[in-house]
Order: C-alpha cells, then sequence, then structure tokens
C-alpha cells in the first residue's frame, strides 16, 4: 500500500509488527519501522494529513489505544481512513488464519472511534460482490458442523477479470452512496 501511495504522489512512512514487511518497504526506498501500533507512535504529533489503517484493528487486543494514536498523529483537518472485516457471523477459518481477533458491525467502529476521540465523517460496507458466496460457505460449514480449512485456489484469468469488473463497478456505486452489506468496512475517522 505504501508503494502504491508514494506512485500517488504522497510522502509516506510506514509501521508494521513484521520484521520482514518493514525490510521489504526499506529495500524499496520506503522509510518504515517495526512497531506495536497500541504504543505511542514514533511520529512528530499533528504532523500527518492521514493515517491510513487497511485491515490493521481486526488483529489488535485494544483496537482503541491504536484509533487514539493515529489521532494523536493528524494534522488539523486530517483523517483515518480505514478497513475492517464485516459480519461478525462470517468469523471463521479465514479469520483465524488471518489472526482477526474481530469482525466489525458499523456500531462497533463507531463505538470504538468514539473512545479513541474520533468521529466516524464517512462510512460504507464494500466487497458486496463476495458476500453471497462467504455466506454460502460460512452456513454450509455451520450446517455440516466442521470448519473447513483457510485456502484461497487459484483464481481462473476469466473470473479475476469479471472480479475486478464488479469491484470498478463497485467503486462506482460508492461514489453515489454508501452500501448497506458487504464483507468488508471502510470508513474515515476525524478528530
Amino acid at each position: 500500500n505504501l508503494l502504491c501511495f508514494r506512485e500517488l504522489g504522497y510522502t509516506v512512512r510506514g509501521l508494521d509488527l513484521s520484521p520482514e514487511a518493514v525490510g521489504y518497504c526499506r529495500e524499496r526506498g520506503v522509510p518504515a519501522g517495526v512497531h506495536d501500533l497500541e504504543r505511542p507512535w514514533p511520529f512528530e504529533a499533528g504532523g500527518a494529513r492521514a493515517v491510513a489503517l487497511l485491515d490493521v484493528i481486526e488483529h489488535l487486543p485494544e483496537p482503541v489505544r491504536a484509533l487514539e494514536h493515529a489521532a494523536a498523529a493528524l494534522a488539523p483537518g486530517g483523517g483515518v481512513v480505514l478497513t475492517v472485516p464485516a459480519i461478525p457471523w462470517l468469523m471463521g477459518p479465514w479469520d483465524e488464519l488471518l489472526g482477526h481477533r474481530r469482525r466489525y458491525t458499523p456500531a462497533l467502529l463507531r463505538e470504538q472511534a468514539a473512545a479513541a476521540g474520533l468521529r466516524v465523517s464517512w462510512l460504507s460496507h464494500w466487497n458486496a460482490f463476495s458476500l453471497p458466496p462467504a455466506l454460502l460457505v460460512r452456513a454450509a460449514e455451520r450446517l455440516r458442523g466442521r470448519r473447513d480449512g483457510a485456502e484461497f485456489p487459484p483464481v481462473p484469468e476469466p473470473v479475476n477479470a469479471a472480479l475486478q469488473r464488479a469491484a470498478g463497478l463497485e467503486r462506482r456505486l460508492l461514489e453515489r452512496r454508501p452500501l448497506p452489506l458487504g464483507l468488508s468496512i471502510a470508513a474515515v475517522l476525524r478528530p
């Protein structure tokens, strides 16, 4: 993500618990450091126009702390852009494999944002086109009384192209209005 943001012209800095991820960034000239987001961030307070927490806080024992540190890093008028997995009922093997501690509802995200001194200025579900198959898979697991492994099969090129078209359509819909359902939630938080 940092590489893409840099290509768009942003000045970027990153934090991650993974030394491998930090090394990957540094090898490509992106300043990054190994850091626990639940501890105060090693950045100048009030210096960031934006903080991106893309599929991050669902992994943390204390996500409100990370949101507080993100808020402290923001310059006046700045915002936190974040994404989280949605629909707690879908918690399953894939989430466990990825180290998710929770899936979110809009209410839970608003509650955690408020506890960190942030307000939601925009919120929408997204990845709606993948929701029906995910619901079917999870329901089938529960009916069988077993949880299948978390494998993501190879996607044939025509299927991948169709998924990319669906994502493009969804992006255009999101420009007009928030979506009521989807596998994930995206939000912008402001102090």
